[in-house]
């Protein structure tokens, strides 16, 4: 401004190379006033960046404030004068910058306005002029920023069981309210928000298992497993906006944490009963009450479920057991438990529990037992136990008046409350007087074993031992040095005593009392059963076999009477008919065959199965009553004794 400027002209004409120039002219002569800029106004700063009140806030401390500005370029501008400041918090940068349209912020400058704080941001431009001319008009933007963290959750936490199996066993289950951003902040909430943490350490290291750390957007999280009860369970929660901005942890307890309940203590359960005899064989016939040897009764309870203690105490008369569960040191110890009695006595069948506890109901093989609702605990269970007699056993027989010589193992099971077996010969048995062998009774010679069952009485005093009879006369292990034989029996006959041989079916050839030796098998029946009245008879063969098809009773109260006399048989086999339920007479056989039926038999005389194979297969369909009573009859023997002894002789030499 104020400068003298000075003009000159020349022309030149139209030749290739204007070479034809004239003077130069003086011109005109002037002087510089006040200069004229072409400067920019606000508007034309149209691409202002950031701007529009876009929210920023990415995390990562000091540099997190938003680096880049950029603008459009200025005609003519040598340059451009910028500033930051906070809304509230003031000016934090104003710098000049050169011809470019891009400011990069310093990690210094960042930091300078990222200590501003949370809020509104506006930055400003013009453009800067060479020559004197003044800035342009400033252009004006704004933007947010947001550095703080959102409201902090608060968690709960509760406990339920694990599981219907493990009740006792806890899982944790962590939730908490829904939190939104700060006032004025603009980033908002995230839409994966929270975080979540529950460990039994109060490090909160490592989780528990199968818990999601990850960020979420539900408010509840449950842990995939449980701990016991009396744990120490740590929880904590936290949240984020949606620039990252993350709140600090809450905590369950303020860190303390939460202890997990301690269950209450299952009661104890009391089941408790009597035992009662069955000895129905084909149906429920209960004879009452047992009394038993405790020392032989295996009593004990099976109880589905961990952490069950049964104990079972047996008395004479009756048991009690008592179910313990541990819930306490036990997480997975359940409420409701199956219950199965394993119970046995001696030869009895498996002890049972049965309907209603009545003689007639169903087996229940299992009870089920529940250990809740509290309070009140479970009152006592009665549950009778019924030990059958059982079919498999077979009937049981007795003696009178006479030994046993016993070839084989063999189980002989007398009844707890035994009957008589009838009212001729037996009498009702007393309670305590539970013999193999009733009367004046011999001795028991085991060649094998005999097996009486649990309900025998003991007179020996010798802990379980049982008594064959009231002498108790018996030796434990026998073997006879020379056994009597049909074949025997027959060579001696023949070769020393008189006898006939029979050889009609209708056995008309026995007139007297005497021997009669059978050449072919002998079926013996209501139309020769006559014959042997009023006398003294004994049939023998070594090979022949004889049937028995009808009662011989001399008590003439069941078929036919032999009167006066006796009746022997000795056979290689004797055949008793399954429906015959007396026969008074000796019978000696290699084998005898009684039959298998429901009907009780009696013998009253002897009998002999020499073979040792002699089984009884009748039963009854009450077992209290035996179903074999073999009666020794000295009449018999008496009568019968010159054709069964053997003779004698004494010699000397007299030359």
């Amino acid at each position: 401004v104020g400068r003298v400027y000075k003009s000159r002209i020349q022309s030149s004409d139209n030749g290739a190379n204007h070479t034809n120039q004239s003077l130069w002219s003086a011109g005109a002569i002037w002087t510089t006033g006040v200069p004229y800029c072409c400067k920019a106004s606000a508007s034309d700063f149209t691409t202002l960046s950031p701007s529009g009140g876009t929210c920023y806030g990415l995390p990562g401390g000091a540099t997190s404030f938003p680096a880049t500005y950029s603008w459009n370029a200025i005609d003519d501008a040598s340059g451009y004068h910028i500033t930051i400041s906070h809304s509230e918090g003031g000016l934090c940068l104003d710098i000049m910058i050169g011809k470019t349209t891009t400011l990069n912020l310093s990690s210094a400058q960042q930091q300078a306005c990222n200590a501003k704080g949370t809020g509104a941001f506006n930055w400003t431009i013009n453009a800067t002029y060479d020559g004197g001319c003044a800035p342009s008009a400033t252009a004006t933007s704004s933007f947010k920023f947001d550095k703080s963290p959102p409201v902090m959750p608060m968690p709960t936490i509760a406990f339920s069981p694990e599981s219907v199996s493990c009740p006792g066993k806890y899982k944790a289950t962590l939730s908490w309210n829904a939190v939104n951003d700060n006032a004025g902040d603009c980033a908002g909430i995230d839409t994966l928000p929270y975080t979540s943490v529950v460990s039994t350490s109060n490090t909160y290291s490592p989780p528990a298992t199968g818990w999601d750390t990850n960020w979420t957007a539900v408010r509840t999280q449950t842990s995939s497993s449980g701990w016991a009860g009396g744990t120490q369970i740590y929880g904590e929660v936290k949240a984020r906006d949606s620039k990252g901005n993350e709140s600090v942890w809450s905590k369950i307890g303020g860190g303390t944490g939460e202890t997990i309940p301690v269950p209450t203590p299952f009661p104890t359960i009391y089941i408790y009963g009597n035992y009662i005899e069955d000895t129905g064989t084909t149906a429920p016939i209960c004879s009452g009450q047992m009394t038993i040897d405790p020392s032989l009764l295996s009593i004990n309870l099976n109880v589905s479920g961990p952490g069950v203690t049964p104990i079972c105490t047996p008395h004479d008369t009756w048991y009690e057991c008592t179910i313990a569960v541990d819930n306490i040191n036990t997480p997975c110890a359940t409420i409701d438990h199956s219950v199965a009695l394993d119970g046995s006595y001696g030869i009895y069948e498996p002890g049972e529990w049965r309907e209603q506890s009545t003689c007639v109901g169903d087996p229940v093989p299992t009870i089920m037992i529940t250990m809740g609702p509290f309070p009140p605990g479970p009152s006592p269970t009665p549950a009778n136990i019924y030990f059958p007699y059982g079919s498999a056993s077979g009937g049981w027989f007795k003696e009178k008046n006479t030994g046993f010589y016993n070839r084989k193992t063999r189980n002989n099971l007398i009844p707890n409350n035994p009957l008589a077996f009838d009212a001729i010969d037996d009498t009702v048995v007393p309670p305590n007087d539970k013999y193999l062998i009733i009367g004046a009774a011999g001795a028991v010679l085991n060649g094998g074993s005999i097996n009486l069952g649990p309900n025998a009485t003991n007179n020996t005093g010798q802990g379980s031992e049982v008594s064959y009879s009231s002498s108790n006369w018996g030796v434990s292990s026998y073997t006879a040095s020379s056994l009597f034989s049909p074949a025997k029996f027959t060579d001696y006959t023949k070769s020393r005593k008189q006898y006939t041989t029979i050889t009609k079916p209708d056995l008309s050839e026995i007139v007297a009392s005497g021997m009669y030796y059978l050449k072919d098998n002998l079926i013996i029946n209501a139309s020769n059963v006559g014959i042997f009245k009023d006398k003294n008879i004994i049939l023998f063969s070594d090979t022949a076999s004889v049937t028995i098809l009808n009662n011989i009773d001399n008590d003439n109260s069941d078929g036919f009477t032999l009167g006066t006399g006796a009746l022997g048989i000795v056979a290689d086999t004797i055949t008793i008919n399954n429906t015959l339920s007396e026969i008074d007479a000796i019978l000696i056989g290699n084998t005898v065959n009684i039959g298998t039926s429901g009907v009780k038999l009696k013998i009253k005389g002897n009998l002999i199965n020499l073979d040792g194979t002699f089984t009884n297969k009748r039963s009854q369909d009450n077992a209290q009553y035996p179903s074999l009573f073999v009666i020794f009859d000295p009449k018999t023997y008496l009568d019968l004794l010159p054709y069964l002894s053997i003779s004698m002789y004494d010699w000397k030499q007299v030359q």
